[in-house]
């Protein structure tokens, strides 16, 4: 159920097309939470429109927008028009085209389309009700989402498409009541509710969420809590490597500040783990750690226990069944990306992640 279809004019310069603008129409409609799908002019040929709405694959369209071309082909602009009779409104940004591309009269086609600047786009489709859901709050122009119905539920992911910082914020739903929300990368599954129709989200960088309406909510599973209080902690570590290739560690760095292992002035061409060992001291109602910025993969022992592994932002662990009042011991291994030893013929010219945990260690109190 996504709200628009945009069709980017991907024939070449001969067309006329404009690239930027097709860029920034995208941006501009991510940042309105208009929900779109880029579509080929395959699947739109033959397209059905029903209840002035375009089918393609299961998938419904509420408005077709199409990138500025001043020349198109001749049938590619009569099968727009065609969609447009059928009650689809068919949007080109900024301006129509001038001609087809066979120089065959268009005159009686044009009128079937309209054009609009494309940094107003995403207010008229909201205007004319062409949207799902509105939010406010911190990072909401960071934050995708996608939305299907499936057998008398109604499911949303919403997805933080940063990679520095978090989304909080109120999104406005047509529904109501009580739901569930899955988090993939941990695994679990919470409760909440979109009260009066407003959902709280809190979604980590990288992280999403998937929010169900319609099911039947077990009712022993947790409430969705929110981090709500954030507090960088100043830690210090022994450091020590082990090569690719090599069976045992070597200390490289005692009671060190974190760093990156592979910068210029350090190992640079270092290729395998490195082990960090350190202390902190608990903070009352602050059970779950964020190592911020990580190169690459890391795992974590807490006071012994295992806590897991992250491959990619936000490297956070929830401590509570490891965490003890006082000082706790922490054992980390990172897993550095093999390229800093091993480049080929492409990685000799891109820039590699860096190898370590990066520093501004934080812990996190989470509530309702």
């Amino acid at each position: 159920i996504a709200d628009v279809a945009v069709f980017y004019n991907a024939e070449g310069e001969w067309t006329g097309g404009k690239n930027q603008l097709f860029y920034d129409t995208c941006r501009t409609l991510t940042q309105g939470l208009i929900d779109f799908d880029i579509v080929p002019y395959d699947a739109i040929k033959d397209a059905k429109v029903e209840n002035g709405r375009l089918q393609i694959n299961g998938e419904s369209y509420g408005a077709l927008i199409i990138s500025e071309s001043e020349i198109l082909p001749y049938d590619r602009l009569s099968a727009f028009a065609r969609l447009s009779r059928k009650g689809l409104p068919v949007i080109f940004t900024d301006s129509l085209p001038s001609k087809s591309a066979e120089s065959v009269d268009i005159s009686d086609i044009l009128p079937c389309f309209e054009a609009i600047s494309g940094s107003l786009i995403a207010d008229n489709l909201r205007s004319h009700g062409l949207c799902q859901l509105s939010g406010e709050g911190k990072g909401i122009d960071l934050l995708r989402f996608y939305h299907i119905r499936r057998e008398g539920k109604d499911i949303y992911l919403f997805s933080n498409e940063g990679i520095k910082n978090d989304i909080d914020a109120s999104i406005s739903l047509s529904h109501c009541g009580d739901c569930m929300i899955y988090e993939p990368w941990e695994n679990k599954l919470y409760r909440s509710d979109a009260r009066d129709g407003v959902l709280k989200l809190n979604i980590e960088k990288g992280n999403m969420l998937f929010v169900i309406f319609g099911d039947e909510i077990p009712s022993d599973i947790p409430y969705f809590k929110r981090a709500f209080e954030r507090e960088e902690i100043d830690m210090r570590f022994d450091i020590s490597v082990k090569d690719e290739g090599e069976d045992s560690y070597r200390l490289i760095a005692k009671d060190s500040e974190p760093f990156d292992i592979s910068a210029p002035d350090k190992m640079s061409s270092f290729s395998g783990e490195i082990k960090y060992e350190g202390v902190f001291t608990s903070r009352d109602g602050f059970n779950t750690i964020d190592f911020g910025e990580v190169g690459e993969v890391i795992e974590l022992w807490l006071n012994g226990k295992y806590l897991g592994a992250r491959i990619n932002a936000p490297y956070k662990f929830d401590m509570s069944s490891a965490l003890v009042q006082g000082e706790n011991k922490i054992e980390a291994i990172v897993k550095s990306n093999l390229a800093h030893r091993r480049r080929d013929m492409l990685s000799s010219f891109i820039q590699i992640p860096p190898s370590g945990i990066m520093g501004r260690i934080a812990l996190y109190k989470y509530g309702i």
